[in-house]
């Protein structure tokens, strides 16, 4: 169990920060707020939501009376949620890296005269 749980906290650490930069950047400053605000949401609901969807799809594949069962409803749920991840990666390489400020949005180093 060690060596997974590092791999999901370097992971983690690794995509929240540059997700929340990506999400929050280039936000007029009195939207700052509602961005961070809805992507904090995001991140709540999307686990929620995912580990009932995982622990639906794992029940579902297996009988109650049978434990062999369950392993596999494990195995597929598994596969499912790397399906979706595969699928988040192919969405974020979309993400421009460098997108130009709104109009009217106040950058670092600048000042509106």
């Amino acid at each position: 169990m060690l060596g997974p749980v590092i791999l999901a906290g370097f992971g983690f650490g690794t995509a929240m920060v540059p997700m929340t930069i990506a999400a929050t950047a280039n936000m007029p400053a009195h939207q700052s707020g509602l961005a961070s605000g809805l992507i904090n949401t995001s991140r709540q609901l999307g686990g929620s939501i995912g580990l009932a969807a995982m622990t639906t799809v794992a029940a579902a594949a297996a009988h109650p009376a049978m434990a062999a069962k369950l392993a596999t409803g494990y195995d597929r749920a598994f596969l499912i949620s790397a399906a979706v991840l595969v699928a988040g990666i192919a969405l974020a390489a979309l993400v421009p890296l460098r997108a130009s400020p709104p109009a009217g949005a106040v950058t670092r180093g600048t000042t509106s005269d």
